[in-house]
């Protein structure tokens, strides 16, 4: 129960009443008798999301393992205190079982929700820099899409220790790259109108939170679902240069491109790629757009940069 209630209330499993956290803090919790958290551990779940995906897995353990496992691990560390302590009670308990299987999942979607909202601040942070570039600036593929991956590929890395075989690879020059076309991008009398409002629909029907399970392909997507949506919803609140309008295109394409490298299937993502150029389309002052032959040498460019 104490863990689940340092989940900040993430996830749709809450068990139906709350522990106090007043009473964590002074020891005095109304729902159990175990000992409260210590102040360390209180930290670790606000400020340590790593913690928090290892202890999911742990009660992920619990409840896979069956119930007679866990009271073996817990006669193992508590007879050497307390003489008279006994698990027979809890042999065969699915109730306690099905509780641990709770909380893992909502420790997982806690998981998830620290990872990107750490990538999200960053977008409502930059953003507004990168909606005012000024034609002194070249046009390059914004900082913040590094970022992006950055924590994507941190996502993908504690994932992969927890769940055991290969360990990705993010930087590797044999990384799988998409080259184009760049999302949403517009060029009048062409019939992409039609397309964007085709991928503005579809963007609409995609599931941003939820679906959160034990494989690092749903976890990577539901963060890159969460952050792609963070970029199309806060640009409707500002105006762009032109420059600042390129800018995304490039950004956006270069995301694009190397998305494969951390998701298997990135059909939903597309869509909110496309979406969010469109957005940011709709919002610039002189919206001219950017050549798809200089979209391409720039994105490459800072592939290769990338790379080695």
């Amino acid at each position: 129960n104490q863990a689940e209630n340092q989940c900040d209330s993430a996830g749709s499993n809450r068990h139906n009443y709350e522990v106090d956290k007043n009473d964590l803090f002074n020891g005095t919790s109304k729902t159990t008798n175990s000992t409260p958290f210590s102040d360390s551990t209180l930290n670790a779940f606000q400020e340590r999301p790593r913690f928090v995906l290892a202890l999911s897995f742990l009660f992920r353990g619990f409840a896979t393992r069956n119930i007679n496992y866990m009271s073996n691990i817990l006669e193992s560390g508590c007879n050497q205190y307390d003489d008279d302590y006994n698990t027979n009670d809890l042999k065969n308990d699915k109730n306690l079982e099905n509780k641990c299987e709770r909380c893992s999942n909502t420790l997982l979607s806690q998981y998830i929700a620290i990872k990107s909202r750490e990538t999200v601040r960053f977008v409502y942070e930059n953003m507004g820099n990168i909606a005012s570039v000024s034609a002194s600036n070249p046009i390059n593929v914004n900082p913040l899409a590094y970022i992006i991956l950055t924590n994507a590929a941190s996502v993908g890395t504690d994932t992969s220790v927890l769940l055991g075989g290969r360990i990705p690879s993010y930087d590797s020059k044999n990384n799988a790259v998409r080259n184009g076309p760049t999302p949403g991008y517009r060029k009048k009398g062409d019939g992409t109108d039609i397309q964007l409002d085709i991928d503005r629909i579809f963007a609409k029907k995609v599931t941003i939170y939820g679906g959160t399970c034990f494989s690092r392909e749903m976890l990577l997507q539901e963060y890159f679902r969460i952050v792609f949506k963070a970029l199309g919803e806060h640009s409707k609140s500002l105006v762009f240069t032109t420059d600042g309008y390129h800018t995304c295109l490039v950004t956006a394409r270069y995301l694009f491109d190397v998305l494969p490298t951390y998701c298997e299937n990135t059909e939903s993502l597309d869509y909110l790629l496309s979406d969010w150029i469109n957005t940011v389309h709709e919002r610039c002052i002189n919206n001219e757009i950017l050549n798809e032959n200089e979209i391409e040498i720039i994105v490459t460019k800072t592939k290769k940069q990338r790379r080695s």
